[in-house]
């Protein structure tokens, strides 16, 4: 709920569970109202495949997380490769971080935007 209002969607159109969300999301892709155009192509671009020198190598990682976030269909959209390998790669290191994240000191934990974010809304 937290991203939601951050991206300034409204109180009342905020799913009040994330399974609500998640059947929300499944009825919109079925129904075809999300789509990757071609702006999302270029917007997303910048994240998939960085320009920046220094983040470069970490374009792969940054591929593979997305791509793991994301339903089929929006994976599809963008031409991600999946795979039943990949899967499985993408469940351990969630699971990997779902165990280490609580280990972490906050002000690591939680990057600087997010907070900067945070206050801006108090």
């Amino acid at each position: 709920k937290e991203l939601a209002r951050l991206f300034g969607i409204r109180e009342e159109n905020i799913p009040p569970r994330l399974p609500d969300f998640d059947l929300y999301l499944r009825r919109m892709l079925s129904a075809g109202a999300l789509a990757v155009g071609p702006r999302a192509k270029l917007l997303a671009r910048d994240i998939l495949y960085p320009r920046q020198w220094g983040l470069r190598p970490a374009g792969p990682l940054f591929r593979f997380i997305t791509a793991g976030l994301l339903p089929q269909a929006l994976r599809s959209g963008y031409e991600l490769r999946w795979s039943v390998g990949r899967e499985r790669r993408f469940s351990a290191l969630s699971l990997a971080i779902r165990i280490a994240l609580p280990l972490v000191p906050k002000p690591i934990r939680v990057v600087p935007n997010a907070r900067a974010a945070e206050r801006m809304r108090r």
